[in-house]
């Protein structure tokens, strides 16, 4: 990733954030790097290693005047598996009690694999073991260590796999396994010819790999430990940012808010002292909308999204983009405004306790490219027999079950924004596109939900900041 960084700046510098205009001189590239699921183990090991080049940079160890520094503004982990040894316990909590009142397990199965993760030989026992040795062990070429990591993996996703009996989707704890959310059908697109030809690949697209999966396993990888990466991070002034849906099984947000605050304890002292005990402040998404919760302080943040899955942008657009943008500015993610971050703490209650209806489980649309994961059993021994039909990459029983999408949704054009306008007012040029940055003045009311009258105040920014933000991500 830093080689393409410094390949792709040094190519196109009208995409470098650290060009200026009327200046000939190249700041530091300053990116913002997000990331989810398995990224929340990558993601701090990227971001660090973007600091430590640009240390070997700044010491001559290759040349200065050749290269470009990348300077890292923020990292932002989505239902990120960050830490096994405290996430893993949290499953079978999330399991068996959550804020949807749904009951994956029974309360005996709870306990019981709570106790089969805290018991000798059992997951957090085996990952102290295993990480006693990973140091030794940097390249995962000492095959020791290599069983001894893969056997506490194997541990651990005996207790997570605890809810597979549920028959509930691990990515959302409200939908009937297979989940229609989100959407496969980027895999037809990315298959289609003029999409391939367009790009120049010869071969076609496939969502993972279960030999790269499988390697990985083998070594036990998913054990590393990165709180310290980010402990580092966050004693460079990077802001951090935890960004949790609150449906999601797989990566829950309770196992996320538990690492954040294991993250605060070993970060550097202002962390240590004010993080736990800062509050949670709605997080405003529009004049009508609190999309969720959030605690803060300083540059890092936990944040659970309302009545979302693992994908949380797929489940909650509009909360997804405000929360990226104000990580992106440094504002506070609750409201958006300007914070001081080495004062700024949320206020509010010590727990976020919100609890929400989770509805009927939607049907299933069984994508061919994707059907393991998004048909069900019989779906899949009729496709094996030959039945039914495929139409637009998705299989069913008989022809007409298909219905064509609507002919009337506005389609958009690269470069020009769709001829509608966000509520509120705008502020600059005319001619200049909002971005849809919402910065609120007061908490809509009722204020969980959504839906609600316009008592709130707010802002739009105008768009002419956004140009930066495009650039540096």
């Amino acid at each position: 990733m830093y080689h393409f960084l410094q390949a792709w700046l040094s190519a196109f510098p009208q995409y470098n954030p650290g060009t200026r205009p009327n200046n000939t001189v190249t700041g530091p590239a300053e990116v913002n790097l997000f990331v989810e699921s398995y990224g929340g183990l990558y993601g701090p090991i990227f971001a660090l290693y973007l600091e430590e080049m640009n240390a070997m940079r700044r010491n001559g160890s290759f040349p200065f005047n050749k290269t470009l520094e990348i300077s890292l503004a923020s990292l932002g982990i989505v239902n990120g598996m960050i830490d096994v040894k405290t996430q893993t316990g949290y499953d079978p909590r999330f399991a068996g009690n959550n804020t949807y009142g749904i009951q994956a397990i029974s309360q005996l199965s709870m306990y019981n694999t709570i106790t089969a993760f805290e018991q000798p030989g059992g997951c957090s026992d085996m990952v102290n073991q295993c990480r006693a040795g990973q140091a030794m062990n940097q390249f995962g070429d000492n095959t020791q260590i290599d069983f001894i990591c893969y056997s506490a993996l194997g541990q651990c996703n005996d207790i997570q796999n605890t809810y597979s009996t549920s028959g509930l989707s691990f990515y959302d704890i409200r939908q009937d396994f297979p989940s229609p959310i989100p959407s496969e059908a980027y895999l037809e697109y990315l298959n289609s010819g003029q999409v391939m030809q367009s790009l120049g690949v010869q071969v076609n697209y496939t969502e993972s790999s279960n030999a790269v999966y499988y390697d990985f396993g083998a070594t036990g990888d998913e054990i590393n430990y990165v709180l310290s990466d980010l402990a580092t991070l966050l004693s460079m002034n990077v802001r951090v940012a935890l960004i949790y849906g609150d449906a999601d099984y797989i990566c829950n947000w309770l196992g996320g808010e538990a690492v954040s605050l294991q993250l605060a304890q070993v970060a550097p002292y202002p962390y240590t002292l004010n993080f736990g005990v800062a509050g949670y402040a709605d997080i405003v998404t529009n004049e009508t909308y609190v999309g969720g919760e959030v605690r803060q302080y300083g540059n890092l943040s936990f944040a659970r999204i309302y009545n979302a899955g693992h994908q949380v942008p797929a489940y909650q657009p509009e909360t997804a983009f405000q929360v990226f943008a104000r990580v992106i500015f440094g504002t506070a993610l609750a409201t958006g405004q300007p914070i001081d971050a080495s004062t700024y703490r949320t206020t509010g209650p010590p727990n976020s306790t919100y609890q929400s209806s989770a509805g009927a489980s939607a049907p299933n649309v069984c994508w061919v490219r994707a059907a393991p994961d998004a048909c069900t059993a019989p779906q899949l021994a009729d496709m094996q027999a030959g039945k039914g039909v495929v139409l637009h990459g998705v299989w069913y029983e008989n022809a007409s079950q298909y219905t064509p999408p609507a002919s009337t949704v506005a389609a958009g054009k690269p470069g020009t924004p769709l001829p509608s306008t966000p509520a509120g007012s705008a502020t600059g040029s005319a001619s200049v596109a909002p971005t849809g940055v919402f910065v609120a003045t007061a908490t809509p009311s009722p204020h969980k939900g959504g839906a609600g009258r316009t008592v709130v105040g707010g802002v739009w920014v105008a768009g002419v900041a956004l140009a930066a933000v495009v650039a540096g991500w």
